[in-house]
């Protein structure tokens, strides 16, 4: 594959992802924390990108989040997931990775958004 064709592809789907997003819809698959919601509309399509919160998972990502909140180190959380038998997302044990992954996700959105405000989501987007 050529560079200027794998650069146009990337721009479309990025492109796609921001209508989604635009729409009030997930982008992409699902996540740790939510549920796929599926219905029929009216022409007999079936919706996507509907997502519902799980909450016995979320009860997981808070978990998490107070954890890296009180500044405790990643394994520390992990062990104490692992501890009180909290499903992983694809089966196994938590580990230090995974373990604060989505709260760094979430602060450099949070950090990105504040600093750069709407120019940053109008650049998302477009």
């Amino acid at each position: 594959m050529n560079a200027l064709f794998l650069k146009d592809l990337a721009a479309k789907t990025r492109r796609g992802q921001a209508g989604r997003v635009v729409a009030g819809r997930i982008p992409g698959g699902n996540s740790y924390g939510y549920r796929i919601i599926r219905e029929i509309k009216s022409d007999g399509t079936v919706t996507t990108g509907d997502r519902a919160i799980d909450e016995s998972q979320a009860q997981v990502i808070r978990r998490k989040f107070e954890a890296y909140a009180s500044n405790q180190p990643p394994r520390r959380i992990a062990a104490m997931l692992n501890k009180e038998c909290n499903p992983v997302p694809r089966g196994g044990f938590w580990n230090a990775s995974p373990a604060t992954a989505v709260a760094n996700a979430v602060m450099e959105f949070l950090i990105m958004s504040v600093t750069l405000g709407a120019s940053f989501i109008s650049a998302s987007i477009s």
